[in-house]
């Protein structure tokens, strides 16, 4: 059934008429006519269509520039700095180096809990840190969490997201429920519906119980647009609101997510995200942001055109966006490298988008084949998608700068957001070492040396 109209039928009468869109790539071939087919779901249902109609979208073929600028806009800012030296020396002995060390941007993977505790996984873990700043700990699915599906056992993931705690990175939890049987625990399913409000509840007090303070994020009941176990089984077309409600009321700082497929990638559902969003927003249940897959068809580039025009569909509903599950597929290496650029850097491009977590990176475990890794091989061999995503985040996308005095003591460096360090050198020796940090406004850091019996101090 089209996710718009779920558990229609009389429950949803009054709602009346329903915008449905999605967006169709015609084959690479000449053709002179289309049809639109509306196709109904589920018997005794009876779609009424008042009028339909396609539309072009022309390619932007200035996208990449269009996207660069926005990202100098929206993700830099003016550091402006005014530097103080002793009178007595020569400012073209001075050189200050400004280099972001850390990018308050989340560009983040998924990483399992053994990666982030066993030994044999060093490399692994090597890499991690180096190429990422979030995480997503995808171990808290009821049906695969270990121990009796009541009160599973969480310590190793615990354990995992102190292990991350301590580099700075801070973590999503993925996820509390999926309303898909083949994803619930046998013993969920044979539960009465009184018997499965009460699991709901004690399961959202439990998983609380274990995270409050921990995680940042919650993908709390997965792909809604999709799936809708609890509702059917409740009669409760809304009892996923109460999921959220109960979870915010028990942990009101924690953010919580929908997080939803086929919305970006390929955009069979958007317009059904947006009437989810405005719905939740109605609600008033808790929901802080809405979450994006953006698993893109395997060996299909992705459209940038297309990427920033659903994506400027579903900022209408007012929420920010995270991009939950990046990931590419495609067997040539240089060209995986570009397809990644493009999806990186149009969405890292959109003011909607607050952060981009992929669906791993280490392409021998990755969950759509080799084909989609940054890293490849048992000797985590990165590729050259994989050469290129870091060049993205260490270099393109990064602030490096080195000012010489002799050229002003007071200068301006447009630079990323995120946590900075300044060397200052005088005749090529360190002599001051400052560190700030730079959000979405301009900063101004002020620098003054001082020369007391030959020793320099801030």
């Amino acid at each position: 059934m089209y996710p718009d109209l779920v558990n229609d039928g009389n429950v949803h009468q009054g709602r009346g008429w329903v915008k449905l869109e999605a967006y169709i790539q015609t084959p690479d071939v000449s053709f002179v006519k289309s049809s639109i087919v509306i196709q109904g779901g589920d018997a005794g249902i009876e779609y009424l269509v008042d009028n339909g109609r396609i539309e072009k979208v022309n390619e932007d073929k200035k996208w990449k520039a269009e996207a660069n600028e926005r990202i100098d806009r929206i993700r830099k800012n003016n550091i402006n700095f005014r530097v103080t030296v002793p009178s007595n020396t020569n400012p073209q002995d001075y050189r200050i180096q400004i280099k972001l060390n850390k990018h308050a941007f989340p560009f983040g993977s998924m990483i399992k809990t053994d990666h982030v505790l066993e030994d044999k996984y060093a490399r692994h873990r090597s890499l991690y840190y180096y190429m990422f700043n979030w995480a997503t700990l995808a171990s808290y699915y009821w049906k695969w969490s270990d121990g009796p599906w009541d009160h599973p056992e969480y310590t190793t993931n615990q354990a995992a997201i102190n292990e991350l705690k301590k580099r700075r990175i801070p973590v999503r939890g993925h996820n509390i429920f999926w309303g898909n049987g083949k994803y619930l625990p046998d013993e969920v399913m044979k539960l009465s519906t009184t018997e499965l409000k009460h699991a709901v509840d004690e399961r959202i007090r439990y998983v609380v119980a274990a995270t409050k303070g921990y995680v940042e994020h919650w993908d709390v009941n997965n792909e809604m647009l999709h799936n809708h176990y609890f509702e059917e089984k409740t009669g409760d077309p809304y009892y996923s609101h109460h999921m959220y409600s109960y979870l915010h009321q028990l942990d009101p700082k924690v953010k919580l997510f929908l997080n939803d497929f086929s919305v970006i990638a390929d955009g069979q559902y958007v317009s059904a995200y947006v009437n989810q969003a405005n719905e939740y927003r109605k609600a008033n249940v808790g929901v802080y942001g809405v979450g994006v897959q953006c698993h893109f068809p395997e060996n299909h580039p992705p459209d940038p055109t297309l990427i920033k025009k659903r994506l400027d569909q579903l900022s209408a509903s007012g929420y920010p966006v995270w991009v939950t599950e990046l990931d590419v597929v495609v067997a040539d290496e240089n060209t995986r490298a570009q397809w990644y650029d493009n999806a990186l850097r149009v969405l890292f491009s959109h003011p909607t988008v607050e952060g981009i977590i992929l669906w791993d990176f280490y392409g021998p475990e990755h969950w759509r084949g080799k084909n989609a890794g940054l890293v490849s091989d048992q000797d985590y061999r990165v590729n050259p998608a994989g050469k290129h995503y870091i060049d993205l985040i260490y270099k393109e996308w990064s602030t490096h700068v080195i000012h010489d005095l002799n050229n002003g003591k007071i200068f301006s460096v447009r630079g990323f957001h995120g946590d900075y360090e300044v060397m200052v050198k005088y005749k090529g020796t360190p002599i001051k070492d400052i560190k700030f940090t730079l959000g979405k406004s301009d900063k101004t850091v002020d620098i003054t040396v001082t020369d007391i019996n030959g020793n320099y101090f801030f």
